[in-house]
This record gives structure tokens, sequence and C-alpha cells, in this order.
């Protein structure tokens, strides 16, 4: 009977460089390096894929995705996946969170006049019912704070400020738009149980 290791890494995953280099022998090791973090990044990447198409239906993004890691099983791409994510994962780990730190300190277009806004409409998809609801009420506050004060600066005439709150109170009604669809989405399953 061929050993643990054959079985996963040639026959499944079909990666013919087992059981030489780069793998060490140490069928945990060989496990933990070349099955569970090169599968948790896949994951990853496929979340991210499915948060992109934003497919409503959760079971249509559950069975797309594993369609996406069956290919690359299947398809024979795992092997250089997996060599090229487990010896580097700590690399990758430092890489993302290089991106994650930039991306949360730098953002393009920071909004201001106290109008900032916490989460993008692609973020809404994942929330909870209460989540939405405070969100949706956190932005219609946020609504009728930037119509008092464009209200205040039509007074005053200042264009660039009218222009401004304009723009937030444009940006803020597509998110309530898009916060009052999730909401539905969210509702739906739940119509007709009680």
């Amino acid at each position: 009977m061929s050993d643990i290791g054959q079985i996963l890494f040639v026959d499944i995953l079909k990666m013919s460089s087992y059981p030489g280099s780069p793998f060490s022998g140490n069928i945990v090791n060989d496990m933990v390096m070349f099955l569970f973090i090169p599968t948790v990044i896949i994951i990853l990447f496929i979340y991210v894929i499915m948060q992109r198409l934003r497919i409503g239906n959760a079971s249509l993004r559950l069975l797309f995705g594993l369609a996406i890691y069956a290919y690359i099983i299947i398809g024979g791409f795992y092997q250089a996946f997996a060599l090229a994510v487990g010896p580097y994962f700590l690399i990758l780990i430092f890489v993302l969170g290089l991106f994650y730190f930039i991306t949360a300190h730098f953002r393009v277009g920071g909004h201001s006049h106290g109008s900032t806004v916490s989460q993008t409409p692609a973020q809404y998809e994942n929330m909870g019912l209460r989540d939405l609801r405070i969100e949706r009420e956190r932005i219609e506050k946020q609504i009728k704070f930037i119509t008092k004060e464009l209200n205040e600066a039509s007074r005053s005439k200042n264009q660039e400020r009218i222009e401004q709150l304009r723009q937030d109170r444009v940006r803020l009604n597509s998110e309530l738009e898009e916060i009052k669809e999730q909401l539905n989405l969210v509702k739906r399953p739940f119509r007709g149980r009680f």
C-alpha cells in the first residue's frame, strides 16, 4: 500500500515532484506547507473573486467557489500554486500586511466636512441584518447633516462648499440605496417563516 503522501500529493493534487524537493519527507510538515497553507490562500483568492462578482445568492457563491477550487486541482494548477505559496508564506504575510497598511492609511479621494464613510458598497454584502440597519441609520444621519450644511452653504453662496456637499450627498444616497437593496436580500430568507 502506498503512503498517504503519495496518495494525497501525487494522486489527488497531481504534484509530480513528491517525494523529492521541496518536500521534507515529514508528512505533517508537508501537509501544512503544501496542503493547508495553499488551500487557505486559494480559499481567500476565491472569496475575493466571489465578492467582485457580486452573485446575490450565497448557495450560488458556494457552488461557484467549489467549482473554481475543483478546477484548480483537477486542471493540475495546484502544484504551481502550492510550490509558489507554501515556502513563501512568510513573505506573502508581509506583503499583504504592507498592502493593508497602505490602503488603510493612504486612501485616494478622502472625504472632508465630517462626512466620512466607513463602508464601501461591496462590504455591505456580508453584513447581517442588525449591522445593515445600523449602517442605514448612520448614513441617514449623515444625509440629514449634509442637507443642513448644504442649506447653510447656500445662504452664504460658497459654491465650492455647495458642490462638495452635493457630491457627498449623492455618494451617501447611493450607499443608502445599496444598503436598502442588501436589507431586502437579507430579509428574503426570513419571509414566511413566522
